[in-house]
């Protein structure tokens, strides 16, 4: 994917995020803070051309990583379905990934597993850690250290729009990239 298909892919997937999911109002956010305005990813990466678009986006960033990761995964669930359509997609594009998902807490029943998919993927794997929605950062981080306890090897993290506040900087710190689709600034400017 050449700059300029990138470029117009960003901007339909814009378009579809001001269509779809960004409201405005008085919410409560994960992080706990207040917002005028609310991003429904989910919504969007549950929408047919949302998620290929997502997904299209993401696997033009993936290729020009080094080394290229051994897998892709994320907190459940704002990662779900994108990992599950990354992980889909990679294989019939002959650079295949492993997905795994976060759970917030491990299982009370069965394997006890926090992070599901992790058998799939060589013990100190390269991989990336997505998110939906970024804020101040604290899920994808969780996402990030249970990963790195699991000795996986965090080349980067993905998101599709970054709220710009503070979640770039803290994953910075730690010297973790963070690649984002849009941030709220472009979804909100036009």
């Amino acid at each position: 994917m050449n700059g300029m298909e990138f470029g117009q892919l960003k901007r339909r997937l814009i378009e579809i995020v001001r269509d779809i999911a960004y409201y405005t109002g008085e919410f409560t956010l994960s992080s706990g803070k207040k917002s005028s305005f609310y991003l429904d990813v989910k919504k969007l990466s549950l929408h047919p051309e949302g998620l290929f678009l997502i997904t299209s986006l993401f696997r033009s960033i993936l290729h020009t990583l080094r080394p290229y990761p051994d897998g892709i995964g994320g907190p459940v669930i704002g990662a779900d379905p994108i990992v599950g359509a990354l992980v889909y997609s990679s294989y019939s594009s002959g650079s295949p990934l492993a997905g795994f998902l976060v759970r917030s807490g491990p299982r009370e029943h069965g394997r006890l597993r926090k992070i599901e998919g992790l058998e799939n993927l060589p013990k100190e794997g390269h991989v990336v850690v997505i998110e939906d929605v970024v804020t101040t950062g604290g899920s994808l981080l969780a996402a990030v250290d249970e990963a790195l306890e699991s000795q996986l090897r965090v080349l980067a993290t993905f998101c599709v729009i970054d709220r710009s506040e503070g979640g770039r900087e803290a994953l910075e710190k730690r010297g973790i990239p963070l690649y984002s689709l849009m941030t709220i600034e472009e979804v909100q400017s036009g």
